[in-house]
């Protein structure tokens, strides 16, 4: 069966006789000439029955596929493995609550299609266009994406593990809200537009990630390493970056309100601009960040260190400063009004080491 550049179309069955029922249970797929319905000297051949197992090329056949045009049609609750396809149309295809095992995608268009609750696992991706694709509720796990393109995609509350962006991979008005990534690596991933909003992130390691203008509202990370992060001008207002690696990161005019970096490491980091009011900072090293007119009233800076960090016109009122390293009280153009300073009986509470025996 010649596959390349065919057009599976579900067909009504021929008859509906008993001698039918088998075919009748399930839609036939037609080779349709694709030319705007014009006509071929020769005779357009009748439409082909084929086996319900090879509707997809399941089990007997089963790929490759190569030019295949699957878009438009309904192929719900279906299970591929090993499957390799190449160059195929998938395009507002609907492929919900299916799975795909170990099988490969080179340059397939997955524009419009609806993939909620489906299953992707120990796949490969390469050069595939994911616009406007629909992954709600869906599972990723342990998949490679290699150049692949990412645009207006939903992956609302889908769940991704184990998967591996390669370098240079952009997405562009993604909704990754809700969303769970874990133990997942990428390099110079670059964000735009994008919603992560309450999205959880435990243990990736994402080096070089951008951030352009994207909301993670109340976004949770454990264990998150991002070494030269790019994220100015995001909104990370009550997210939680506890013991996350920020060194030398961007975060130049971000919105850290009421976020939470306990533990945090922010060394060398650019903060110049940004709002953090009543965030909580403790136990972070800050040392030489720019802090240059950060609007931090109200927050929580205990135990950490700011040693070389720049704070001009930084805004410190009413923070909490107890046990603070770096912070010059005698600086003028610094805003330390209200500002509470080491207390003494607490230092000496959390210094007190009770005698044994």
């Amino acid at each position: 069966m010649d596959k390349s550049k065919t057009k599976l179309t579900l067909v009504s069955p021929p008859d509906s006789s008993p001698n039918n029922a088998a075919a009748n249970s399930s839609g036939e797929f037609n080779n349709l000439n694709e030319q705007g319905g014009a006509q071929d000297d020769k005779a357009s051949p009748d439409p082909q029955i084929v086996d319900p197992a090879l509707e997809l090329g399941l089990e007997e056949e089963n790929g490759p596929f190569e030019g295949v045009d699957f878009s438009e049609n309904d192929l719900t609750k279906r299970d591929w493995k090993e499957v390799c396809f190449s160059h195929c149309n998938f395009a507002r295809a609907v492929l919900s609550d299916s799975s795909f095992t170990q099988c490969s995608f080179l340059a397939c268009d997955f524009t419009g299609s609806l993939l909620s609750e489906t299953v992707f696992s120990e796949c490969r991706f390469e050069g595939v266009l994911f616009k406007d694709t629909c992954f709600s509720d869906g599972s990723l796990y342990a998949n490679t994406f290699e150049g692949c393109h990412w645009e207006g995609t939903s992956l609302f509350k889908a769940i991704i593990e184990d998967c591996f962006w390669s370098a240079g991979t952009a997405m562009v008005n993604v909704n990754l809200t809700s969303t769970a990534l874990i133990n997942c690596q990428a390099s110079e991933l670059t964000l735009t537009d994008c919603a992560l909003t309450l999205t959880m992130i435990e243990n990736c390691q994402l080096i070089g990630l951008t951030l352009k203008q994207c909301s993670c509202v109340q976004a949770v990370a454990e264990n998150l390493v991002v070494p030269g992060l790019k994220a100015s001008f995001c909104d990370f207002t009550k997210a939680t970056l506890a013991g996350a690696n920020l060194d030398g990161a961007d975060l130049t005019g971000c919105n850290l309100s009421q976020a939470k970096l306990m533990g945090a490491s922010l060394i060398d980091s650019c903060l110049r601009g940004a709002k953090a009011e009543q965030a909580i900072i403790t136990n972070a090293s800050l040392m030489g960040a720019d802090l240059t007119g950060i609007k931090a009233s109200m927050a929580d800076f205990s135990r950490s260190t700011l040693e070389g960090a720049s704070l001009e016109l930084a805004d410190l009122s009413q923070a909490n400063l107890h046990r603070t390293q770096g912070i010059p009280w005698d600086k003028s153009s610094i805003n330390i009004s209200g500002a509470r300073p080491t207390d003494p009986g607490l230092a000496k509470a959390e210094d007190f080491v009770p005698k044994r025996g």
